[in-house]
């Protein structure tokens, strides 16, 4: 690391899987290593910890007492830590990613007087299947940190006029950046055939598709109740769940008790995800809550007709019959009618994946994305 170039530590809370973590790795890949001098911290825990510190060129810092939950001693310890770090790196742009990191960061930040603050909003910590005022307080912390945030850069513009509304906004900018995301795996990926036949599949099976985290975010018991009924009226379909998650256990028991583990398969977590989206005939996604889902974009990439419930940033990506379903969320009714409809259209099943596929070259590609952040940060 070298005295003449432009220090930036990047902040997450942790290296789990998950579609900040993916978002950072894909930015800081696409930084000018002759401009910058690249940090990362975060604790260091997580399916991904040796991914991130296998980044030429980039230095990985842990912060042991940066947590998800909230407790009062640890949070302000990780803020002296983050504090001390900054000190010692000189560090002259902070970037926070994820909720918890962006709010113990940019104090830490702030208290170091760091000449830029920046945070990513991947998603609000707030939404409306919590209690009133435990969101009241989270919208109000949120206001509070952005007072003293230089500029918030939000994956979705639905995010962004939720934070206008609400008054979180930072003092240079707020803008909206897309997710950068890497489809080249998806050039490669096995035959469709071959991975079907592999999962067991034959070619009069219908299969609705999920990937991601089997979270209370995901919603993974909504689908499978949707799934159980959609499997009664039509007995080919099958359900592919690649993932795995907190409530992995739960999914499981949910799915013995509706009688349906001849027709359910999960995978667990899965590197081979552009295959996997190859076997899927339909991809669903029932959250409560988003930013924008990088799970979602891929399947769009990968031609899936959608049906995703209208949450967060979801309907930036998913415009209402025309790069897909849009459903109401834990409206398992809605879910249901929206993958019949799929399943009976295959004609408007092949123009909602062709119109979503174009949407998401369009707006994802990565090299596009990974310059537009080098140069928000080179002109501040």
């Amino acid at each position: 690391m070298t005295d003449n170039k432009i220090k930036i530590l990047h902040l997450i809370t942790n290296f789990s899987l998950g579609g900040a973590q993916d978002y950072l790795y894909n930015v800081v890949q696409g930084l000018d290593r002759e401009i910058f001098d690249i940090y990362i911290a975060g604790k260091f825990e997580g399916e991904w910890i040796e991914r991130f510190q296998g980044i030429n060129g980039v230095q990985t810092l842990n912060i042991n007492s940066l947590r998800r939950d909230v407790s009062v001693f640890k949070d302000f310890r990780a803020i002296y830590e983050i504090y001390k770090l900054i000190v010692k790196y000189r560090i002259q742009i902070i970037h926070t990613h994820s909720s918890k990191a962006g709010i113990i960061g940019r104090t830490g930040a702030f208290l170091a007087m760091v000449p830029l603050i920046i945070h990513t909003v991947h998603g609000y910590p707030f939404h409306d299947f919590m209690p009133r005022w435990q969101k009241k307080v989270f919208i109000l912390i949120e206001k509070i940190v952005s007072i003293f945030t230089d500029g918030l850069i939000f994956v979705s513009e639905k995010d962004k006029r939720t934070g206008s509304q609400l008054g979180i906004k930072a003092k240079l900018f707020n803008e909206t950046i897309y997710n950068p995301i890497d489809f080249s795996p998806f050039i490669n990926s096995t035959d469709r055939t071959e991975i079907r036949k592999n999962l067991g599949y034959d070619e009069s099976n219908i299969v609705v598709g999920f990937t991601g985290r089997f979270s209370e975010q995901k919603a993974v018991d909504d689908l499978v109740a949707a799934f159980a009924q959609v499997n009664k009226i039509k007995p080919q379909t099958r359900l592919l769940l690649v993932g795995d998650g907190p409530m992995k256990q739960q999914i499981i028991q949910q799915i013995e008790k509706l009688g349906l583990a001849n027709f359910v398969r999960i995978t667990g977590f899965r590197n081979d995800v552009p295959s996997l989206l190859k076997a899927m005939d339909i991809f669903v996604m029932t959250s409560l809550w988003e930013g924008l889902s990088r799970s979602l974009i891929e399947a769009m990439y990968a031609k899936l007709p959608i049906v995703a419930t209208d949450v967060g940033g979801t309907s930036d990506a998913v415009q209402d019959n025309i790069t897909g379903l849009l459903v109401a969320p834990k409206n398992i009714k809605q879910i249901i009618r929206a993958i019949i409809e799929i399943i009976e259209n295959p004609e408007k099943a092949m123009f909602l994946a062709n119109k979503g596929h174009n949407w998401s070259i369009s707006n994802f590609e990565i090299t596009r994305m990974q310059n537009k952040i080098n140069n928000l940060y080179i002109n501040l």
